[in-house]
């Protein structure tokens, strides 16, 4: 009676340790994930300079520029900021960029101009903002008389690479860039899903254990699942050793090699 009341408490436990350990892990991939949330300010240190950029996402979450009017206009013609680098070939094509000309100063975004005036009607204070978002591109003039309100449905999101720029010196004050970066896969688990991961190992196991013990309540000799001997190095298993040690030296290239090779041979050309 003993031994039989043994095995219905081993089969009791080894029925609520496997049906624990399924359903943690089952609820591993559902538990959250705490994200690791990146962002681009410019300019940095009160130096206007350009920053590079080029392994992040190409798209960002949000972008928010504001430039004073007063650098808009007391600047040389040129580019006051840009997302991608202005000798690069395709620079208007995907990027943003806000630039000025001997008499106009205009915003383009993705080879399209969605706002341009002339210097001599805008006005010496407030600020030009420009916001892009998944939803919509808003481009305002924010405190002074200078007017603007364009409204651009859709998703127009530029392809950033960095920020890059015509100006140099100290940075004016209320000069800003703030890129929000994609980083939606920048996450690393929380401390509930790493306790939920770890029960549901250790729980799976105990349930292995369990129906092994339930196993041996037969009487009968397991069947041998690894062949005898399985442990003992032959010539085939050695040989088999040095390639793939020899393969991980010399052949674990990834796709980023290329990319960033490629990027060097361009470098000068793209800007």
């Amino acid at each position: 009676m003993v031994e039989q009341r043994d095995v219905g408490t081993t089969r009791l436990f080894a029925i609520v340790t496997g049906l624990l350990g399924f359903l943690l892990a089952v609820a591993a991939p559902l538990l959250p994930v705490e994200q690791t949330k990146s962002s681009i300010t410019w300019p940095q240190n009160d130096e206007i300079t350009n920053i590079e950029a080029p392994l992040i996402s190409y798209h960002p979450q949000h972008l928010d520029l504001t430039v004073p009017w007063s650098t808009i206009t007391e600047a040389p013609p040129g580019v006051i900021a840009s997302t991608i680098p202005p000798g690069s070939p395709d620079s208007q094509r995907f990027g943003l960029s806000v630039r000025t000309t001997d008499s106009d100063a205009e915003v383009v975004l993705r080879n399209s101009v969605l706002w341009s005036g002339a210097l001599d009607t805008v006005g010496d204070t407030g600020e030009l903002r420009v916001v892009v978002t998944k939803n919509d591109t808003v481009i305002t003039s924010v405190g002074g008389d200078t007017d603007v309100d364009v409204v651009i449905p859709g998703n127009q999101m530029p392809t950033v690479v960095g920020v890059f720029t015509d100006l140099t010196g100290t940075a004016p004050t209320n000069l800003n860039l703030t890129i929000d970066i994609d980083s939606r896969f920048s996450t690393h688990p929380t401390t509930l899903k790493i306790l939920a991961l770890t029960l549901g190992v250790l729980t799976t196991i105990t349930a292995l254990i369990a129906l092994h013990k339930l196993d041996l309540t037969d009487g009968r000799r397991h069947r041998r699942f690894l062949p005898a001997n399985w442990w003992k190095l032959r010539p085939l298993d050695i040989t088999v050793g040095v390639v793939l040690l020899s393969w991980y030296l010399i052949g674990a290239n990834t796709a980023d090699d290329g990319y960033i090779l490629t990027m060097a041979r361009v470098a000068n050309d793209a800007g």
